[in-house]
């Protein structure tokens, strides 16, 4: 993932017998990346620029991806012929809370959950649907508790951590 603040996008790269890298793709996401602040800097946060892990979670042929900027997240499919070939699955969705930055996939129940860090911290949970993409489990989110702002300033006391 690129975390661009303009348009965010997957990167997908193939990989070959002998491990070099050749020629992928390209995919935006439907929304905008964004940055932390580094809580030691009050600079914007690099190289982690979100505090976390699983910024993209990719279970099977299923792949969610978060936007910082844009507070959604999206549902792609994976072609099993070429991985490099990404579908968004629906549009993006609101994560009803401020600066998603990671997500989970359970393909067994097909359920996404999202974990966002900012202002209106907590988690979301979506059921996936091949043809709908991702549709919110309940109405609101779990809250966490964290007293953050947006962008939240970390890495301390972040969802993540």
């Amino acid at each position: 993932m690129n975390n661009e603040e303009a348009e965010n996008s997957i990167i997908a790269l193939k990989v070959g017998e002998d491990g070099m890298l050749s020629e992928g793709s390209c995919t935006l996401t439907g929304g905008k990346g964004a940055s932390g602040i580094d809580g030691k800097t009050s600079m914007p946060a690099g190289p982690d620029a979100l505090f976390s892990q699983s910024a993209v979670t990719v279970r099977g042929n299923w792949m969610v991806a978060v936007n910082p900027g844009s507070n959604t997240t999206t549902l792609f499919s994976i072609d099993t012929k070429d991985p490099t070939r990404l579908t968004i699955i629906g549009q993006p969705v609101d994560t009803m809370g401020d600066f998603p930055v990671t997500a989970a996939i359970s393909r067994k129940n097909k359920i996404a959950c999202v974990g966002n860090s900012g202002a209106q911290a907590g988690i979301a949970c979506f059921s996936m649907h091949n043809r709908q993409g991702l549709k919110p489990l309940s109405e609101s989110p779990i809250v966490v508790p964290l007293n953050q702002t947006t962008p939240p300033v970390g890495p301390f006391n972040t969802v993540s951590h």
